[in-house]
């Protein structure tokens, strides 16, 4: 039984008590309260529904799974999840969790390379068993076939089980493994990240703190991949633990036809949901004025954007577009976090729209917030809200730790009861000490950012960092000034990397998914794109290049592979349309009209 929950009715917010209870126990209290509210619906096809579940029947089946886990598997082994992005997922990791297992999260079945990558999970994570409907995990049976996966692997289809159990509920302490969550491996190999009870419980409560959740928010839509923890964690089981309802869609759906994620919220009233800045570009793209003027998005009041650059021109243009339809720009909230701090760390406040700060984009580079010396210098930055808890952000100096005050830009370390005890395969993960007391541990994130005013703001990733001819550039920062020239240029569909030429200067490459192979118009884009370069940096060689919609390869949350896609490029398997490469001192350059077909799909 629930020993403790907070439900204070003096601000209506309503959250789970993290240093007492784990998400088995909000289950429990939920249907003790309500057992026949309708916590999950899912819209099979992003527009009716196909599934749904109540507390009393989400319990019950997780009973039920738990104690088939029981009679073959020892308590605390590790599980992957096989399922679509569906309620099977929540289904799977209420019943391991329920049973004292361990799940283990970030396998989608429909992702590329998902061989490679359940393989890779596999082996890191020391997984003894799949749990899955029989139909994927027959699938993926015939690629691993005899002892590849080690003596005793257990293949668990979860599609029929006992009607009837017998479970002894674990002792679950606070510190217990609750969850490994991979991360997405857009920019390295995927990392097993080990989530304990406290831990989710902790940033579930932050998340409900810091974005103001109340009694009034009944209903959430969630359509990114619940092998992300950014769908699982603060899409589906943030709602778990708080009593409301989500609607669930299957991400594949909604990048299809973006219109059915507006559709979900308009219909059910939802007055939560959000994703990367890329979903609004497509619904800005991808929905029609007459389509938009049939929502009604009034009571959206909750528009999380996180998990990438934040461009203001993209919120802009969202709030204009669906104007219309109720939407209001100060919905908007941003948010920063990572799976190695289970999700949040930081959040806008709610009802306040997104702040962007204008800094010297010269200066950044050098590690100093100032204020632009010219436009070109110009720099706009979202804030990424204030932290959620006192102290538990620092800026710091990578090579020595040494904390940095406010105004200078460094590696965002954080401390906090949400971070991660490290990776399945390294513990801790990369924490310094800033000698600072009993706060002296921090992680660190691998991002660049600063503090300024009491807020947050992300400058971009050192992996992601351009060096040419001494001087230091952000991918984030290149591709959002180019977005201001060329509006189909976005971070969702471009990638910016160095190489060296002939002779052995560096030049940037510019490579940027396109619909159309008009020679012509092509070319007069790579034209404007290299002037936009010329102008704003000091780079002396450039190239552009125009591939074939789709070749980029993402992750299942949409986001770009960057290194992937860049191997791809240079190993000639994108189809590329047009390429030029471009020489500042003459900009007189050679186009290269490339018809080759490439394997990739």
């Amino acid at each position: 039984m629930v020993k403790k929950f907070i439900c204070s009715e003096n601000n209506g917010k309503y959250y789970i008590d993290w240093g007492e209870n784990t998400l088995v126990d909000a289950l429990a209290y939920h249907r003790h309260r309500t057992p026949d509210h309708e916590v999950y619906k899912f819209l099979g096809d992003g527009e009716n529904e196909t599934d749904s579940t109540t507390f009393s029947q989400l319990q019950d089946f997780s009973f039920r799974l738990g104690a088939w886990l029981k009679r073959v598997l020892r308590s605390g082994s590790r599980v992957i999840l096989l399922y679509d992005s569906s309620l099977d997922y929540i289904r799977g990791i209420m019943g391991c969790m329920t049973a004292g297992m361990v799940p283990v999260s970030g396998v989608y079945p429909r992702s590329y390379n998902v061989l490679e990558r359940f393989a890779h999970v596999q082996k890191d994570s020391q997984a003894v068993a799949v749990i899955g409907p029989k139909v994927i995990l027959s699938e993926f049976q015939k690629h691993f076939t005899g002892k590849m996966l080690g003596a005793g692997f257990l293949w668990i289809p979860t599609d029929v089980i006992p009607a009837t159990y017998t479970l002894v509920t674990p002792d679950r302490k606070k510190d217990d493994i609750a969850l490994i969550q991979y991360t997405s491996g857009s920019t390295s190999k995927p990392k097993g990240v080990v989530l304990t009870h406290r831990n989710l419980s902790h940033n579930i409560a932050l998340q409900v703190m810091a974005f103001s959740f109340t009694r009034a928010d009944l209903c959430g839509v969630n359509w990114l991949p619940l092998t992300h923890d950014m769908g699982l964690i603060g899409g589906a089981l943030i709602i778990l633990a708080v009593g409301a309802q989500c609607v669930l869609l299957p991400p594949e759906k909604v990048l299809e036809k973006p219109v059915r994620w507006l559709s979900a919220i308009s219909k059910y009233q939802a007055s939560i949901s959000g994703g990367p800045n890329f979903i609004y570009d497509a619904c800005i793209s991808r929905i029609s004025a007459e389509e938009a003027a049939g929502l009604s998005l009034s009571r959206w009041q909750l528009a999380s954007n996180g998990a990438e650059y934040i461009s203001r021109s993209t919120m802009d243009k969202f709030a204009q577009h669906f104007t219309a339809a109720g939407f209001k720009k100060t919905a908007f909230s941003s948010c920063y976090g990572l799976a190695e701090a289970t999700l949040m760390a930081t959040a806008g406040e709610r009802g306040q729209g997104i702040t962007f700060g204008s800094f010297s984009r010269s200066n950044l580079s050098l590690g100093v917030v100032a204020p632009p010396q010219n436009t070109l210098d110009e720099r706009l930055i979202a804030s990424c809200g204030r932290v959620a808890e006192a102290g538990s952000v620092a800026i710091t100096r990578p090579e020595s730790g040494e904390m940095l005050p406010p105004g200078q830009v460094g590696e965002i370390c954080l401390h906090s009861q949400s971070v991660s005890p490290g990776y399945v395969s390294q513990f801790p993960a990369g924490v310094i000490n800033t000698g600072k007391g009993d706060r002296g541990h921090y992680l660190q994130t691998g991002d660049r950012g600063f503090l300024f005013e009491d807020q947050l703001y992300v400058v971009g990733r050192f992996d992601n960092r351009i060096e040419i001819s001494q001087q230091v550039f952000d991918v984030e920062d290149i591709i959002s000034a180019l977005g201001l020239a060329d509006p189909d240029v976005t971070l969702s569909n471009t990638i910016v990397f160095d190489q060296i030429v002939h002779g052995g200067d560096q030049e940037l490459f510019v490579i940027v998914e396109n619909t159309a192979d008009d020679n012509d118009a092509l070319r007069a884009r790579a034209d404007a794109l290299a002037q936009i370069i010329f102008r704003t940096w000091r780079i002396n060689l450039c190239a552009v290049a125009f591939v074939r919609k789709g070749n980029l390869m993402k992750t299942s949350s949409g986001k770009i592979r960057m290194r992937l896609s860049q191997e791809m490029f240079l190993e000639k398997k994108f189809t590329i349309l047009f390429e030029k490469k471009f020489d500042k001192a003459s900009f007189r350059t050679v186009s290269i009209l490339k018809e080759e077909t490439a394997s990739h799909h």
